[in-house]
């Protein structure tokens, strides 16, 4: 495995009781080019196991090359003893391949997801109340695909490859599982100091 790449991360605040965020990863994450065994993944004749053939060279699973998060967040003072809560974020996750196999069918495009809260609490902390909500705009999204085992099979995915084609054919009947990202939750909170 070969990673390059570089991280920034900055916090501003213009003024009292309100923040902003923000970061930036561009990550270069690469399977090696020599992967044990993978001299002529498509002839056979290595360790490697042919369903990886994609692997040498390519972008790791489930690393993105870019992630952008930011957030903000306001506690304004209300009255004289009680304190506001405005705060929301969102991250950016780009185009990733879930799958450890790296078939073209497990490629999830980049997806945005936002959070937010808002609430009110006594000013020193003894109690509050916040309403939350994750995956604010309920994207869809898969975190994890993979092949189901004894349903159909070849690896019609890579159809532009001679010698895949060759040895795998042009179809394909392989039927595929997922774990998706979770959808849109809400809910309450209520915490009190005794």
């Amino acid at each position: 495995m070969i990673s390059k790449g570089v991280e920034i991360d900055l916090t501003l605040r213009p003024v009292r009781n309100f923040t902003v965020t923000g970061g930036l990863t561009y990550a270069r994450t690469r399977y090696a080019k020599d992967l044990a065994g993978s001299s002529d993944p498509l002839t056979g004749d290595n360790s490697l196991q042919p369903t990886l053939f994609l692997l040498p060279g390519s972008q790791l699973s489930n690393a993105p090359k870019i992630v952008v998060t930011s957030s903000a967040g306001w506690t304004p003072q209300i009255g004289s003893d009680l304190r506001g809560l405005i705060y929301a974020d969102i991250r950016y996750t780009g185009a990733i391949n879930t799958g450890s196999d790296l078939f073209a069918e497990k490629r999830q495009e980049g997806v945005a997801t936002v959070n937010a809260r808002i609430g009110l609490g006594k000013g020193n902390g003894r109690w509050s109340v916040e309403l939350w909500a994750q995956n604010l705009f309920d994207e869809n999204y898969s975190q994890i695909d993979f092949s189901m085992p004894l349903q159909g099979g070849g690896v019609g995915q890579v159809p532009g490859t001679a010698a895949a084609v060759q040895r795998f054919g042009t179809t394909s009947t392989q039927l595929f599982g997922g774990l998706l990202g979770e959808p849109r939750t809400w809910g309450l909170t209520i915490k009190t100091r005794f």
